[in-house]
């Protein structure tokens, strides 16, 4: 079960989410839909040949996937807010404010009732979750974190966006950006367009240049049809 680990780079948030959806990625089609389970070794060098879930049914191993199926759904539909994760962690995960909630709130009309934001241009398939992880690198070569919807970062740092996602190759990773304000309406960059990832299958990378609130998301397209889509990522900028 170790080998599903999430990528250790990644921040807390990102590293659970891409655990999530490795074990649903691994365990869903090959054992859930056959009915069985697989083999977990015990990892002690003192006990050999001992299967971990031996006294596990098939049907406790698909309960415990599909939680995990349920739970990427519900942070997918509802974004990966402090309201969501307390449905997934229980109510000692920590509130955040009325406040700051109103604001993020805001931030993400701004971006989502953009005209010149376009429409996905291919059929939706509901059931899929796919997420975002971002890394920043500020002017300096210092690494921060940034969380969805954040305090805002200062210009020209470097932006890394990864998909996460169960769905299994071959697909092809769309990228929507979307900026807003006046620094980008005078550039003439507002985008709002789709673009092809421009690091590996999955990676896209940006810069913050223009003052205000935009938004990333990402599309996995397959066989000409989005079969699941990230929420919105707010980047602020100063």
């Amino acid at each position: 079960m170790a080998d599903n680990l999430g990528d250790s780079s990644l921040k807390t948030e990102d590293f659970l989410i891409a655990t999530f959806q490795n074990i649903v990625s691994n365990y869903k089609e090959s054992y859930v839909y056959e009915n069985t389970n697989p083999i977990v070794d015990d990892p002690s060098e003192k006990i050999d040949e001992n299967d971990l879930l031996e006294g596990y049914s098939a049907e406790d191993f698909a309960a415990f996937v599909n939680e995990i199926e349920e739970h990427l759904n519900l942070l997918n539909t509802e974004g990966t807010t402090n309201v969501s994760w307390r449905k997934v962690l229980g109510t000692e995960f920590p509130n955040s404010s009325t406040e700051a909630n109103n604001l993020a709130l805001s931030n993400l009309k701004r971006c989502i009732g953009s005209p010149h934001r376009q429409r996905p241009i291919w059929p939706i398939q509901r059931g899929g979750a796919a997420f975002i992880a971002v890394s920043v690198t500020t002017a300096t070569g210092e690494k921060i974190e940034y969380s969805n919807n954040g305090v805002p970062l200062d210009k020209d740092c470097s932006l890394h966006f990864r998909a996460l996602t169960g769905v299994k190759q071959p697909f092809k990773v769309m990228w929507q950006i979307t900026n807003t304000g006046e620094e980008a309406q005078v550039a003439e960059c507002l985008r709002g367009n789709f673009e092809e990832s421009d690091y590996g299958l999955s990676e896209k990378h940006e810069t913050t240049s223009y003052s205000g609130s935009h938004s990333v998301q990402c599309f996995i397209i397959k066989k000409g049809i989005c079969v699941a889509k990230s929420e919105e990522l707010i980047v602020n900028v100063r």
